[in-house]
């Protein structure tokens, strides 16, 4: 018998091309070189009242949430090898960072998230799994993050995905209940809680 063949890789940023943000002010595109420092910043945004308690100058909490920034991503490069990595724009503007992957089966739905990281390299695989997404404290609350986020089953049908898939910070209340509102139902999880999203089929 010969061998099956091999399902043919998923080229990088087909995740991303299969977004379709119903608001037209608002774009998502792969990110590229010239959004480091925009990603930088963003990340320095969230993370820095984290330590406003600390007392740190301005320089030591610079250097600070540079060394946790190149933490994270060189995380992310480990544990998320064929993610698509995307900037939001509102009218022109970037406003926020958004990260996606493929995976077999969704964290917490009977595999550890460490097995099912970078696990799917292929068209069709079960779940869109939304790692990670910030928004710019100035865009706030004009509804960017819900759109990109109600994009994502579309997404997921182009790509053969039965679910949509994220961990929230526990503490992170707002959050949780945003994504309750969207349709994700919290599942299990100590300091994170994953949550699931099942879509509909299309009756094939």
């Amino acid at each position: 018998m010969a061998p099956a063949a091999a399902t043919p890789p998923r080229p990088r940023g087909a995740i991303v091309a299969a977004l379709r943000v119903a608001d037209l002010d608002v774009r998502v595109r792969a990110t590229a070189a010239a959004d480091a420092a925009f990603c930088r910043g963003l990340f320095h945004e969230e993370r820095a009242p984290q330590f406003a308690a600390l007392g740190l100058s301005d320089a030591m909490l610079t250097a600070l949430l540079d060394q946790q920034y190149r933490a994270q991503q060189l995380g992310y490069q480990q544990n998320w090898p064929d993610a698509d990595d995307a900037v939001i724009e509102h009218r022109g503007r970037s406003v926020g960072r958004l990260m996606l992957a493929l995976l077999p089966e969704p964290p917490g739905a009977g595999m550890p998230i460490s097995e099912a990281r970078g696990g799917a390299s292929h068209l069709g695989a079960g779940t869109l799994h939304l790692i990670d997404i910030g928004i710019s404290a100035a865009a706030r609350g004009d509804g960017i993050g819900t759109a990109v986020i109600g994009s994502l089953a579309g997404a997921a049908a182009m790509l053969g995905a039965s679910r949509l898939s994220l961990c929230v910070l526990r503490g992170n209340v707002r959050a949780r209940r945003l994504y309750q509102r969207l349709g994700f139902v919290a599942g299990a999880g100590d300091s994170h809680i994953a949550m699931i999203k099942e879509l509909r089929c299309s009756g094939r």
